[in-house]
Formats: structure tokens, sequence, C-alpha cells
């Protein structure tokens, strides 16, 4: 294992408790209080792996819908752990889960999709078009770090190891297509039929994470779940998106762990992802307005895990 902490998982509610059924040990919460929010998380740790944790809805203590989010918090977070506690974390690998739709017909699909089926994509397309960057009015930014390739917001590499599971189905692009909780309409997806670019439609929750990400220069894999085709049916709610979600958890832990174990010892990949430093930088991060609630200088797993 690794001396430190180099891999995230970000999800829904529910999968860090599954990873206990794998060996896994689960945490106290971890507070960190940003200049962008709180962010909570938790350390999961057996002999061979530790990860940082983070339930996407409730990573700042209080839930919230797609269209409620703010990936900031988290995200800057995740950097802000490697400042602060080195010894700790040298976060760099970012993998991440979530409920789409996808069509059933889908044209860049072989076979097309059904619900319940995982995918792996290639690429991305935000249609909300969203502000997804760190604000450069903050004085830890550099105001000239941005405009960044988007190519490989998914990185290639870790989609590589994602794709190895025998669970999976590959390719497609993921469409950030509303900003939610509502669906799309009728016309909407008829008009992703009629393009035929788009395979899977989503809200805002991972495309946002790819674009912050990239300013980390942090590499991030992506899955997502069908869990209702729209150009099939149009009548589906969020009861639903949580039953199919729970049947595939046990594949998706394990697909997980699996792209995991396969880069904690790796230190950086020939992508795109880190073609250009942090958007933050090691000289600004004590900024005065983080809080840590985290046990300062750390030296062992027994002031994090409960007796």
């Amino acid at each position: 294992m690794s001396e430190r902490i180099t891999c995230a998982y970000i999800g829904g509610t529910g999968m860090g408790t599954l990873f206990q059924e794998r060996g896994f040990e689960t945490s106290k919460p971890v507070l960190l209080r940003t200049v962008y929010g709180p962010f909570l998380s938790t350390i999961v740790q057996r002999n061979d792996l530790s990860f940082v944790s983070i339930d996407r809805h409730n990573s700042t203590g209080s839930p919230r819908l797609a269209d409620q989010l703010d990936q900031r918090p988290y995200i800057y977070g995740l950097w802000k752990l490697n400042q602060l506690e080195p010894k700790l974390f040298n976060n760099q690998f970012v993998n991440g889960i979530s409920a789409v739709g996808g069509l059933h017909n889908a044209r860049n699909i072989p076979g097309g999709l059904e619900v319940g089926d995982i995918v792996i994509p290639n690429d991305v397309i935000d249609f909300t078009r969203g502000a997804w960057s760190f604000s450069i009015k903050d004085k830890y930014v550099h105001p000239t770090a941005f405009h960044r390739t988007a190519n490989g917001l998914l990185c290639p590499h870790m989609q590589t190891l994602l794709r190895r599971s025998k669970h999976v189905k590959s390719g497609g692009v993921l469409a950030c297509a509303v900003r939610g909780p509502l669906y799309e309409t009728p016309a909407e997806i008829a008009m992703h039929i009629r393009l035929g670019i788009c395979d899977m439609l989503g809200m805002q929750t991972m495309i946002p994470e790819l674009y912050y990400i990239r300013q980390l220069g942090f590499h991030y894999g992506g899955a997502v779940v069908i869990t209702d085709t729209p150009d099939v049916e149009q009548d589906v709610d969020g009861e639903e998106v949580v039953r199919i979600m729970n049947e595939r958890k046990p594949a998706l832990v394990d697909m997980f762990i699996d792209a995991m174990l396969a880069v904690q010892d790796m230190t950086g990949f020939d992508c795109s992802c880190v073609k250009n430093l942090p958007v933050f930088h090691p000289d600004l991060a004590g900024d005065p307005a983080d809080v840590l609630g985290f046990p300062g200088n750390t030296k062992h797993w027994d002031d994090l895990f409960p007796e």
C-alpha cells in the first residue's frame, strides 16, 4: 500500500458503507472548512488500499439535489489536504460515478443501452455551460492559469483501467443535458436522438467535477449507470434511480477498487491532465479563511478510525 493516500472516490449516498463489505473500514467524518464552503469526507481503508470517499450530495453537510451542487469545496479540498497534511495525502487520482439516462438506440455504443448498464464514456458535452472555474478574485488563484485544453477531461489512462471490468460497456458521449432536478422534455430527447452525438444524458454532477479536476492537474476516471432509457420510457422517478443504483453497487465497488489499486503508487501520466500546474500554488496554500477540522500532524490512523 502507498504510504500516502493518492486516490479519491466521488459518488452518491450509500456507497461508502458498501466498501465495508469488501473488508474496508470507514473513518470518522473529516471536516475541512474552505473559502468555498465546508467539505465533508471520510477515509476508507484496507491493508492494501486507502482513499478519500466523498458523497457529493451530502459533501457540504446537508443534502443537495443535482441542480444545487457546488463542487468547488470538495474538489478544492482534495488539493488542500495535500498541502495541509503532506505526510498523509498526495491526492492525484479521482474516480466518480453518476446515474444518467441512456438512449436505448445509442448510435455510438454497439448494441445500444439498457437500464442497469455501467458505461465508461469517451467524452462529454456540457449543454448547461455552467461557470465551472475557481474565481480569479481569490488571492490564492493564479489569474493566468486557466484556458486549458478540454481534451481528455476523462483521463484516458483512468478510463482504460475502468474498462478492464467485465461488467462495463465502453464508449459514447455523456451530456450535461439539464440543470435538474427535472429530466429532459420530450422535445429535448428528440433533439438528442436526431443529432446522434450524445448517448447518455445527465445533470450537473460529474461534468462540473471534470472541469475543476482539470484545473487541479489531477486525473479523473468516470463511469455512469444507466437508470432510464428516455427514448423508450420517459416516466421515471428518483425511487427507480435508487433501486437500480443499489443493484449495481457490488460491480461498481469492485471496479473502482481494482482501478485504485492499479494507480495508487503511480506518479504522473503522460496525458493532458498534467500539462499545466494547478491553478492553486503551494506558496498560496495558507489562506487564513481555511480552518482545518482535521487532526493536525496526524501520525497514525488511530486519530481517524473509531475503536
